[in-house]
């Protein structure tokens, strides 16, 4: 022990728990703005392939389970990210639904499932919400891995803004380190599947997909056009 340490009672050695609350604070800063590629995206081109409604449903929902999280837990950053996320979300659905009665329903069944979900978190005794929150990073990506996985094999162009994917990964990463830090398991285990699974999808919006996969329609359409060509072929050349 130092003469320093001996006569304030201080440790010279910084904790790495310390650090926590600005990686996390520079996390909740990255939240604010995930959603703003995929929204000014939606605005420029209206392109819609690609982008999961059901994805982004259920990442708004874990964006309100998160935010109802937080409150419980007096983390401001968890609610200043997770707030942003909701808002951020909403305008995102707003875009891709198909106006009229399909938005209005699904919407007012996002806000239904929203209220029971906070009221869950809030309530909810704490060791029951590890796992459900941890599962939140998995099944919040499932439907846009999906839609990704389909304009490959149909060789569709996407309206998924890569950028938005990149600052996802960037944002559960720091979370990630927020959760291992902390000693927040939910967060931990959240955060990594949430990485994980986000830069599987960056991946596949950036890889550059010249022809992909035909799908059966593109297939059926060759074999038709090619049995045509055939066909001319064989006719005798007086025929005409």
């Amino acid at each position: 022990m130092s003469a320093y340490e001996a006569e304030t009672g201080r440790s010279l050695v910084f904790p790495l728990s310390a650090v926590a609350p600005y990686i996390a604070y520079t996390a909740a800063a990255l939240g604010c703005v995930i959603a703003v590629p995929q929204i000014a995206r939606l605005l420029r081109t209206r392109e819609i392939a690609g982008i999961s409604a059901g994805s982004w449903e259920v990442n708004t929902l874990s964006a309100v389970a998160w935010l109802a999280y937080g409150l419980r837990t007096l983390q401001g950053s968890q609610v200043i990210a997770n707030g942003c996320s909701l808002l951020g979300g909403v305008a995102v659905l707003w875009l891709v639904l198909a106006p009229g009665v399909d938005r209005r329903s699904r919407l007012a069944r996002f806000g239904a499932a929203g209220a029971a979900v906070s009221g869950a978190v809030l309530l909810l005794p704490m060791a029951w919400l590890t796992l459900p929150l941890a599962a939140t990073g998995l099944l919040s990506r499932i439907p846009q891995l999906r839609a990704t996985a389909l304009t490959w094999w149909n060789r569709q162009p996407s309206g998924v803004a890569a950028s938005a994917w990149v600052l996802s990964v960037v944002c559960t990463a720091l979370w990630l380190c927020v959760g291992l830090l902390t000693g927040q398991s939910a967060v931990a285990w959240s955060s990594a599947i949430a990485c994980a699974t986000a830069a599987l999808i960056l991946a596949a919006e950036s890889w550059p997909r010249p022809g992909g996969w035909a799908s059966l329609q593109d297939l059926d359409a060759e074999a038709a056009a090619l049995a045509v060509d055939l066909g001319r072929r064989r006719e005798p050349v007086g025929a005409a």
